[in-house]
């Protein structure tokens, strides 16, 4: 009984922990490694069970399937990294004080480049 409540309790565990790395998305690049190969291993798993049902049927058919399959999986695992990215692939919002302040630390910065240049 403690046995399977134990492993019941990792299982439950280790599903959570990456669906809430993933679902959050707090460093975009961990995303995509782990979406990306997670892609790559069904894609593998679906072509090889593809490929040993045409031999085993004598038929294009379920080779085919599979490759719509395959295709599905990749274009679900790319629009939900275009989803859970979108911040940081458009850009994120800066406030106007900020970009005020960053206009004057240029303006103050040619202002400086500018008069060493004309004292050469």
């Amino acid at each position: 009984m403690v046995l399977k409540f134990s492993i019941l309790f990792l299982i439950d565990w280790i599903f959570f922990s990456w669906f809430i790395i993933v679902s959050q998305g707090y460093k975009p690049n961990v995303n995509v490694v782990l979406l990306e190969d997670l892609a790559a291993v069904l894609g593998v798993c679906v072509a090889a069970s593809a490929m040993g049902l045409s031999l085993y049927l004598h038929s294009p058919i379920p080779d085919a399937i599979g490759s719509l399959i395959i295709g599905g999986i990749l274009g679900g695992v790319a629009s939900f990294i275009i989803y859970s990215n979108t911040a940081a692939l458009v850009g994120r919002w800066v406030e106007i004080e900020k970009k005020i302040d960053m206009f004057l630390l240029f303006l103050l910065l040619k202002i400086d480049s500018s008069e060493s240049n004309w004292s050469d």
